[in-house]
Order: C-alpha cells, then structure tokens, then sequence
C-alpha cells in the first residue's frame, strides 16, 4: 500500500523546513520508509511530488536511504530527478553527511542549494555513482565529492546552519568528475 507520510515534527524543525526546500532535504525529513509517495508545497510555496520504492532517514542508526525514485518540484527552486539507489549517513541536523549514488539523473535551477543555504544554483548530471562528504564544525563546512559520468553544477547563498545568527557564506561548484563545496561564517559569530 502506498504510504503518505510527513517529516518527523523534530527533525523537520531541526532543518528549517516544514517541508523541506529541495528533494535532498525531504529524504532527510523523512522516516525511512517503504512504497514511499509525497506530494504538497514547501515552506516557500514550491509544488512538489515524490515517489521512491525506499525513502528516509532512520533516526536510531543516521542511516539515508533512496531507491528507486523520483521527484520533480516546481517554484523557487525547478528540480527533477531520478536516482536507482542513494545510500549514506547523516547527522540529525543533516550538516555531516557521508552518501554514495548509484546510476542517476537530475536537471535543477532556482534558489535552494544543496548546501542549505538560499541563493542561485544550476546543476544537471547523469551519472553511473557518486559519493560526497560533508564535515561542518560551528557553521563553516567543507564538502568533497567524486562521480564517475557527467556533472555539472554551481551555487552560491548565505545560510545560519548552526542558528547563532552569524551568516554563513556559500559556494559549490562540479565539473567533471569532482564537486568541491564551501561555506565559512563571518567571523562575528566565532566568538558566540
């Protein structure tokens, strides 16, 4: 039977969205499911729809699973995507996170980049797997990735990750086979 489900209340106010800005940020919302289906608008007003034969986050392991799915979102932020399987861990704030792609798809534009933070982004990719890490200490993060197949991406934007009210400025950018990320908090906020 097809499930609808709703992020989990806690872990959706620790990532700053009822319903998460972009589909990445919705798996990690998301208790890990079977026969996945969602649908609805985001905080923003962003329509999106979902489907996944796996999808979600298990709180008591940080384990991020996806298979077999697809999603397309509309608005702010344009998004469509296709994935055989995402597998990795996250922390319950989403701001470390270690995750391998298998044989993927996905064309994307708007203002809601990967790194969280709001800005302008374009990516479009077509991979056979990836993996990517992110560490992030008090804000500032630092993230690697590798892809075997063609990507292609860009953004920038500020965000308050660790919400002590110091912004966070952001860039990511791919080419090939490497996506190297950014994000360093004003100096304000060190000493908070």
């Amino acid at each position: 039977a097809v499930k609808f489900s709703k992020p989990s209340p806690a872990v959706a106010a620790a990532a700053g969205h009822a319903k998460g800005a972009n589909n990445a940020e919705r798996v990690q919302q998301t208790p890990l499911q079977a026969f996945h289906f969602d649908a609805g608008t985001t905080e923003n007003g962003d329509y999106f729809v979902g489907a996944a034969l796996l999808r979600g986050r298990d709180a008591s392991s940080a384990m991020l699973a996806e298979s077999g799915s697809i999603s397309a979102q509309f608005g702010e932020q344009l998004e469509v995507q296709v994935s055989t399987l995402r597998f990795g861990f996250a922390s319950d704030d989403g701001l470390n996170s270690v995750m391998v792609e298998g044989p993927s798809a996905h064309v994307s534009a708007g203002t809601h980049n990967k790194d969280g933070s709001e800005g302008y982004n374009a990516s479009i990719g077509a991979t056979l797997g990836a993996v990517e890490g992110t560490g992030n200490l008090r804000g500032s993060s630092a993230t690697l990735g590798y892809t075997k197949g063609f990507a292609a991406e860009y953004s920038v934007g500020k965000r308050d990750s660790d919400g002590d009210g110091a912004v966070e400025y952001c860039g990511r950018v791919g080419a090939g086979f490497l996506t190297v990320g950014l994000c360093v908090e004003d100096p304000d906020g060190w000493t908070r």
